[in-house]
């Protein structure tokens, strides 16, 4: 196991670099709605950290076993993209 997974903070009140992003967490696990959560920032700031404290937290230790996946999407911007707009006019 390495280090840092093994000293990463297991629930969302162990959590010290993003208090105040963790509280509202905590809200949301309380208040039983979670909606849909984009987290963004660089790495190392601690995205990871929060998701997985946050998942322990709604589905307990089980959570532990969530396979992580990392994909990079690439597109070829070296065309164009043209739109056509076709609109009616409104008689009155």
């Amino acid at each position: 196991m390495l280090w840092v997974d093994k000293y990463r903070p297991k629930t969302l009140d162990k959590v010290i670099v993003h208090e105040d992003v963790a509280q509202n967490l905590q809200k949301l696990v309380l208040a039983g709605d979670c909606p849909h959560l984009l987290f963004y920032g660089p790495s190392g700031s601690g995205k990871k950290t929060l998701i997985m404290a946050l998942l322990r937290q709604i589905f307990g230790p089980s959570a532990d076993k969530v396979k992580v996946e990392n994909k990079i999407w690439k597109v070829d911007v070296s065309f164009s993209l043209n739109f056509f707009f076709q609109g009616a006019s409104m008689l009155m």
